[in-house]
């Protein structure tokens, strides 16, 4: 996808991989008729991808997985601590990428489920998108910047203390 961690336009992305794989999605793909021809991503949208590309491939990624390794700790310490509250680091994330995230599961005790919180989330300002279960959330760092992470923590600090 080129709208996440490649920071560019939202309806792009990119097919890499064996050479065969390639080959097939532009058999596929525009201008050809096929399946994929309702997918054409406009020159604009290429054009935009490029940079993104090329800032993505500068990256230091190993620092990047550091941080979010980093984060995802400072919550599972942060938020463990509450009464009621079990926080648990998870690898691989809901899409079987090597990306660390965090899992809440709250005790029915407190009052609020996991669907609760997450609608409670969405619902603040600003609002705040989780992967909710009957008794918990999911939060995941891979694309906060550091301010958004202090939101965050403070949007569930704040509605787990009511």
């Amino acid at each position: 996808s080129g709208g996440k961690d490649l920071h560019g336009p939202q309806g792009t992305g990119l097919v890499v991989g064996q050479r065969w794989i390639v080959e097939a999605m532009r058999n596929i793909g525009s201008p050809n008729a096929g399946f994929a021809r309702a997918m054409k991503v406009s020159k604009e949208n290429m054009v935009g991808l490029l940079p993104a590309v090329k800032h993505y491939i500068g990256l230091d990624h190993e620092a990047k997985r550091e941080r979010d390794e980093r984060v995802v700790e400072q919550w599972r310490a942060d938020f463990g601590a509450l009464a009621g509250v079990r926080a648990e680091r998870q690898l691989p994330n809901e899409a079987a990428q090597p990306l660390p995230r965090l899992k809440l599961t709250i005790d029915p005790q407190r009052g609020i489920s996991g669907d609760g919180l997450a609608q409670k989330l969405l619902e603040g300002e600003p609002s705040i998108s989780v992967s909710a279960t009957a008794d918990g959330i999911y939060v995941n760092p891979w694309l906060l910047t550091e301010d958004e992470v202090a939101i965050v923590t403070a949007a569930i600090r704040r509605i787990l203390a009511e």
